[in-house]
């Protein structure tokens, strides 16, 4: 899943881009064959299918091993401290049906699970209204 932020720094980076490699979940079926997409380091992934592969840059890459908590600070966190400070903020998803969208941000089964898995809007909700009571 793609995962795009307005930066608080709206005068040098008006948007992030940052992809989301989600982690397999047991409703993927059978696992093992070789990953589609592969995170080469934090800001570089490589799309392989049938043979052939690309690569592709972005702001920052989070691999399935990344954490919930990563993924907030990074693409959320930000946006709160802005939206605090009178600039508007916004989090777009977006990703073909599977790619992790929900994963990312509401957190596993839609967000019905533990609260350490929570997605990047529980997590920003939370934190504003934290700050603002």
């Amino acid at each position: 899943a793609y995962l795009l932020a307005s930066s608080p720094d709206m005068a040098t980076t008006p948007l992030s881009v940052a992809v989301r490699i989600r982690p397999s979940q047991p409703h993927d079926g059978k696992t093992g064959g070789a990953a589609a997409v592969t995170a080469l380091d934090d800001a570089t992934v490589q799309a392989s299918c049938e043979g052939a592969s690309k690569t592709f840059a972005f702001d920052r890459v989070f691999g399935p091993e990344s954490t919930q908590q990563e993924v907030y600070n990074f693409c959320a966190l930000p946006l709160v401290d802005a939206v605090l400070g009178g600039t508007n903020g916004c989090i777009f998803a977006f990703g073909c049906t599977g790619a992790g969208k929900t994963h990312s941000m509401l957190g596993p089964e839609g967000g019905r699970k533990r609260v350490s898995q929570d997605g990047v809007l529980p997590r920003a909700a939370a934190e504003l209204f934290r700050r603002i009571a």
